[in-house]
């Protein structure tokens, strides 16, 4: 990544691309103590990194997916590698994780570089609600935050 400002699609696997974060029981969506997990801490992101703008996210069985839209990339690494370590951390403490590992190392951080790419981002992120849980942009922020001034259309 660039230490440029802009709007980025994030999937984060889990260790193994096990199914630990959420599951089926028939139409229903049961959500594992992890994906709880997962789910606390993502809604922590935005209060602990200022410059990181949470736009839908996604919790799916074996990966977390998310648009972020951040004044740096840099600001963008910080917050995810909060994110995963505080996610790993809480799972061993709580013993989720016999191993200690929670997340696959790397993950996809993709720049978003138009607004049918952004659209695009967006629409495979709702089509997660069929398959885990998922969300956007706190009620009261603008449906498309400042930071995608930078990408036209959006």
């Amino acid at each position: 990544m660039s230490g440029t400002s802009g709007i980025y699609a994030v999937t984060l696997w889990t260790a193994g691309r096990l199914p630990s974060l959420v599951s089926f029981n028939g139409r229903s969506v049961a959500v594992s103590l992890l994906g709880r997990l997962v789910l606390e801490r993502w809604g922590q992101l935005a209060s602990a990194f200022r410059e990181l703008t949470i736009d839908e996210f996604a919790i799916l069985p074996d990966r977390f997916r998310a648009v972020v839209h951040c004044r740096s990339s840099a600001d963008l690494e910080l917050g995810l590698a909060w994110f995963r370590a505080a996610v790993a951390q809480e799972a061993r403490l709580a013993r989720l994780s016999l191993s200690g590992v929670v997340w696959e190392s790397g993950g996809d951080v993709i720049a978003v570089e138009s607004a049918d790419e952004l659209m695009s981002w967006r629409r495979r992120i709702r089509a997660g609600r069929a398959l885990g849980l998922s969300g956007s942009l706190p009620a009261g922020q603008p449906s498309v935050p400042k930071a995608a001034a930078g990408v036209a259309g959006a």
